[in-house]
């Protein structure tokens, strides 16, 4: 195990202990009211512009941060299918957050039309806000596992940090692919377990499990069993790339400001007084996660699949 991850495995338990929340219901109302008293502390850490996702930097990971790389790649899928329908495409967003993905896109393709979908309401208000004068998005609050979409509907549905938080991923794939158009694209750029940990690997299930629970996924899912299930819904995978080490300069960013709170055991008991409980388990994902990412025991996946 990690040095580093040792020592903040014990910052993290001296304040939280795990026992304290691994019992936690992970209902899609708990991860609503999760992303809602933590929208503030999103603008404020992550992005003034409403972005919520994470950045992408060069190779090395060290290096440039962009919110909008994500974006761009799908863009370019959009670009093509334009190019090849006679009809106004539709695109669904799972997950839309403050609006920013869904601006972004429908701005550069007004002929295309948007739906975006989200289970927290003060985000579906602010995405309206943000919209209301795109004629092209619809902005609806729905909850992606309970929803019924429409059959054979969207030209491409596309999801950034969203699918992790589905309480079945097989249901919600079944979904996605029943309401696309044929030959439709499904593209994600979300996290996944890499593989199943050793028992020995205590500090690293510990670490997983913290971190899962301060961002609100309910069962993470390992990578390669994902990408089964999609196989036997019918989905081919055409790009299955890690783009974990590209992620790096934003974690680390999140890393180093958590830790201003984290190395100060004293004074972080004062604040615990203060603040809301779900941002205690904010700080703790920020904090953590550089180190599973490092380690190699979660991944961040950029997955284009296509109806077939």
């Amino acid at each position: 195990m990690s040095k580093g991850l040792s020592q903040a495995l014990h910052r993290v338990e001296h304040l939280f202990p795990l026992v304290d929340y691994q019992n936690i219901d992970m209902s899609n109302a708990y991860v609503e009211r999760l992303y809602h008293e933590n929208g503030m502390y999103y603008r404020l850490l992550h992005s003034f512009a409403g972005s919520m996702h994470m950045t992408i930097g060069d190779n090395d990971g060290r290096s440039t941060r962009d919110h909008d790389i994500q974006l761009k790649k799908i863009a370019k899928q959009i670009e093509s299918i334009v190019k090849q329908t006679i009809e106004v495409p539709k695109v669904l967003e799972l997950g839309c957050g403050k609006g920013y993905n869904i601006q972004y896109l429908a701005k550069r393709f007004p002929n295309v039309h948007f739906v975006g979908i989200d289970i927290t309401e003060s985000y579906v208000q602010e995405s309206r806000s943000k919209t209301k004068t795109l004629k092209n998005v619809c902005i609806q609050r729905l909850d992606m596992d309970q929803v019924s979409f429409d059959s054979k509907t969207y030209d491409l549905v596309y999801d950034i940090e969203t699918v992790c938080h589905t309480q079945d991923h097989r249901l919600l794939l079944a979904k996605i692919y029943e309401t696309l158009k044929e030959n439709g694209l499904f593209i994600l750029y979300d996290n996944f377990r890499k593989g199943s940990l050793e028992l020995n690997q205590v500090s690293e299930k510990k670490a997983l499990k913290y971190i899962e629970l301060a961002v609100g996924i309910p069962s993470g899912i390992i990578l390669d069993d994902w990408l089964l299930i999609a196989s036997q819904t019918g989905f081919a995978t055409l790009i299955n790339t890690d783009l974990s080490q590209n992620i790096l300069a934003g974690l680390d960013r999140y890393h180093k400001m958590a830790s201003c709170y984290f190395n100060m055991p004293s004074i972080a008991k004062l604040i615990n007084k203060a603040i809301p409980e779900k941002l205690k388990l904010y700080s703790i994902g920020a904090y953590l996660m550089k180190y599973s990412m490092e380690l190699g025991f979660q991944t961040y996946q950029e997955i284009l699949l296509k109806k077939i």
